[in-house]
């Protein structure tokens, strides 16, 4: 087994997301990791603690794939690790399974012809319903994110912008929606 050290970075991962330090996955020879599957079913929802924070996110999986390919089993290993039990594992949303956790969507969402129009459509959608964090699927954890759950807690929306650190409670009137956290 090869891994994803801090110092070193996956050739698979080097093009996308460059200084991906404190990661550690295991990855075989073919490129797969040991994670387990994903959450994708209404059992699943009725499983989440809710004493925890849920992370949501859109997978459009291509109908060609028969699993997710490594970076996106990289991501979510990562949410998984950074929110040390914080959290439910990620849910991922999917044509299949947004019903359940969006009831009342409407047909249009089904007829839009790209993931990140879907994405847009329903990131919002989801926290109002079940409250939580919304990441799109490329943002790649590199961090600890007990602080953001500790403010989802306290706040009723988290979110970020551009020139903002962490020290400051305001978006100074942008919000973006790459990762938006809403409290339940």
């Amino acid at each position: 087994m090869n891994e994803v050290s801090q110092e070193g970075h996956h050739p698979l991962m080097r093009s996308k997301h460059r200084g991906n330090r404190g990661v550690l996955l295991p990855v075989d020879a073919q490129g797969h990791t040991g994670a387990p599957d994903f959450r994708n079913t209404a059992d699943d929802i009725a499983r989440m603690d809710p004493a925890k924070c849920n992370i949501f996110t859109l997978w459009e999986k291509p109908s060609s794939l028969s699993e997710q390919p490594l970076f996106q089993r990289l991501v979510i290993e990562a949410w998984r690790r950074h929110s040390h039990d914080l959290c439910n594992d990620p849910f991922l949303i999917t044509d299949d399974n947004v019903r359940q956790v969006i009831p009342d969507i409407p047909e249009e969402y089904f007829k839009l012809p790209y993931p990140a129009a879907k994405s847009d459509f329903i990131r919002y959608a989801v926290l109002y319903h079940n409250g939580g964090i919304y990441v799109d699927f490329d943002m790649l954890t590199v961090r600890d994110i007990d602080e953001i759950v500790e403010k989802v807690q306290r706040l009723d929306l988290v979110s970020y912008s551009d020139g903002y650190g962490p020290e400051h409670e305001s978006c100074g009137g942008r919000v973006h929606g790459l990762w938006i956290t809403v409290s339940p």
